[in-house]
């Protein structure tokens, strides 16, 4: 059951930036920590980089260009890694037209 709560995290985390966007900050950062220990604790990778990816759309909600392109870069190397390459082309696209 802990693998399918990560699952339920993201999407709450993914539910909360659309409709709360930086006015639920907060709830959003501790929902991404929870799926994080969950995937630590579980071993449930797969879903690392998506974590990485929903970071980062709350860093840029944030104007933190900085958080957002670290956690992009990381989520590009997890999928990377994990041999995700059209997840890792997608990923490298979004930045590039991002960062443009």
């Amino acid at each position: 059951m802990r693998i399918a709560e990560v699952h339920a995290q993201l999407a709450r985390a993914r539910v909360s930036l659309a409709q709360g966007g930086v006015d639920a900050r907060s709830e959003i950062e501790a929902t991404l920590d929870r799926a994080l220990a969950l995937v630590h604790s579980t071993g449930a990778r797969s879903y690392e980089p998506q974590i990485y990816v929903e970071r980062a759309r709350l860093a840029g909600l944030r104007s933190d260009a900085a958080g957002r392109e670290q956690s992009l870069r990381e989520a590009h190397r997890l999928f990377t890694e994990m041999g995700a390459l059209g997840h890792a082309e997608r990923l490298a696209a979004w930045r590039a037209e991002r960062s443009a």
